[in-house]
């Protein structure tokens, strides 16, 4: 019998483990559905008789799918999603069989990440870190909401580790010499509105800018 696993459930799962191991929010559609095969096909070759249709809620929870300019589907993660629970769902819950036809024969590659001194990495592709963000203004009617949600999504520890980056920013050490700003918008004491609008934190979280 062909091992199959549920489409939902391995991209779901690429999903989870690049925002583990490359803290990344998304995904090409075609390299997690290649990460789907690939896994499909491991288990055949260990003679496993593990198959995975998942009896979870079947519709999608976890992520949404976007195109870019060029046509180009990504999965990306809703800032509203319950990330603990689908987890334990996607990966913690799931037969040894498939955990390990995930992580041989260097599947991981596909999906952007690398084995390297026993630790799980990420393979870096600025290319996809700036696409990201075009592909938001692309299909998300308000980005500025959308970064948002993301920021009030957060635990109030991610808050405040995301807002320590930036505590001590002032005009004097700002790097971006293109801000038209002026000085009286930029609030008390020259720190720029930016490092206190959750909008622009959330963009700064999910987009990974630190400055």
């Amino acid at each position: 019998m062909k091992n199959k696993i549920s489409e939902i459930g391995a991209i779901s799962m690429a999903l989870l483990y690049r925002k583990k191991y490359a803290d990344s929010e998304m995904i090409k559609l075609s390299s997690a559905k290649k990460f789907k095969e690939t896994i499909e096909s491991n288990l055949q070759s260990m003679h496993s008789e593990y198959s995975w249709c998942t009896n979870y809620k079947e519709e999608n929870d976890l992520y949404f799918i976007c195109r870019d300019e060029n046509n180009i589907l990504y999965a990306i993660i809703d800032p509203s999603a319950n990330i603990q629970r689908a987890t334990e769902h996607y990966i913690y819950c799931l037969p040894t069989d498939i955990i390990q036809a995930s992580l041989m024969n260097n599947v991981l590659e596909i999906i952007g990440l690398k084995e390297e001194n026993n630790k799980i990495v990420e393979i870096r592709d600025e290319k996809l870190d700036n696409e990201l963000e075009k592909v938001i203004n692309l299909n998300i009617k308000d980005p500025n909401n959308f970064y948002k949600e993301v920021f009030y999504s957060l635990s109030l520890e991610e808050r405040d580790f995301l807002k320590q980056q930036f505590t001590n920013k002032s005009c004097f050490n700002c790097i971006n010499g293109l801000c038209k700003l002026p000085y009286k918008e930029k609030g008390d004491k020259g720190c720029c509105i930016d490092w206190q609008n959750p909008s622009e934190l959330g963009k700064k979280y999910i987009l990974k800018k630190k400055s």
